[in-house]
């Protein structure tokens, strides 16, 4: 039996070092150039991480035993659940993807919208590797100079979206046909990504809570470890002024920007209801209320 040591690391599996050994073998006498096995190995890697994101996606949808509205997902959006993790939150963020162009557009507001200690770089980072081209991720269509990153924070993992912390990126796209993206950066380096295009629910109502949003309050599977930071989102019309969220007992001031609210806080307690969620207008009128919404989930 031929015994192999493996001189690339433990990131190969055995059927990779076989076809190394196989492979190496065949390329005596060959010029260097002509030896794949790196190219061939990368790429495999790349279509095993697919399958994982398959199997992980398909896996979560059995546990929760109920249709895709279960992961907060409307017709019309999508999203790839990384491998058990995923991205850095720290060093594995610092090197850029390196596109030279000009970046992002950055919140109005960083202190309410770049939380946990993410600065706009980072969050850029993170944006930049989600829409690489080297990304195993379904492609959602943007440019990265065409995004304006709306909220950035560091959330928990958990058994649907891989060991944690995981940088939570969200942003949307600037052009006609907007697009709604969250990426999200764990542990290993590898990005996932949640996209969906931006419409309102409801055309009647002036405020459309992003049934999306829901994975970003509220786990799937279990239950978070108390306290934990929630973020939520949505759409307001023209008239909307101001937006409040109330959640786990607490209720914060959304940040309202370019049509977009934003609102984030930490949960002391589990909450048992979803986000109440309050919008105003420039008389302080209150134009919407979630609570009285038909098409707004109330309990989780």
């Amino acid at each position: 039996m031929t015994t192999w040591t493996n001189p690339t690391g433990p990131e190969d599996s055995p059927l990779e070092a076989e076809l190394r050994l196989l492979l190496s073998g065949r390329a005596d006498g060959l010029p260097a150039e002509s030896t794949p096995y790196d190219t061939i190995l990368r790429k495999g890697r790349v279509a095993r991480r697919r399958r994982t994101i398959a199997l992980c996606s398909g896996a979560a949808v059995l546990a929760a035993a109920g249709p895709v509205a279960a992961f907060g997902l409307q017709p019309g959006g999508s999203e790839s659940i990384p491998p058990a993790a995923v991205g850095s939150s720290e060093a594995g963020v610092g090197s850029s993807a390196g596109t030279g162009s000009d970046g992002p557009t950055g919140p109005s507001d960083p202190e309410r919208q770049l939380l946990d200690g993410v600065t706009l770089e980072q969050a850029t980072e993170t944006l930049e590797r989600c829409l690489s081209d080297e990304s195993p991720l379904e492609d959602p269509g943007v440019d990265v100079d065409d995004m304006r990153i709306l909220l950035a924070w560091v959330a928990q993992g958990d058994e649907n979206r891989g060991e944690g912390p995981i940088r939570e990126v969200l942003a949307v796209s600037d052009d006609a046909e907007p697009v709604r993206i969250v990426c999200s950066e764990g542990p290993d380096g590898w990005p996932g990504i949640q996209s969906g295009p931006v419409v309102h629910s409801d055309d009647d109502l002036p405020v459309s809570p992003d049934s999306n949003a829901r994975r970003h309050y509220s786990p799937i599977l279990e239950e978070w470890d108390v306290p934990f930071r929630w973020a939520d989102f949505g759409l307001v019309k023209p008239e909307v002024e101001r937006v409040t969220v109330t959640y786990a007992g607490v209720t914060e001031e959304a940040v309202v920007e370019e049509g977009h609210f934003v609102a984030a806080g930490i949960a002391e307690e589990q909450p048992d209801a979803n986000p109440v969620i309050v919008g105003y207008d420039a008389d302080g009128e209150v134009v919407y209320d979630s609570r009285e919404d038909p098409t707004y989930t109330q309990d989780q």
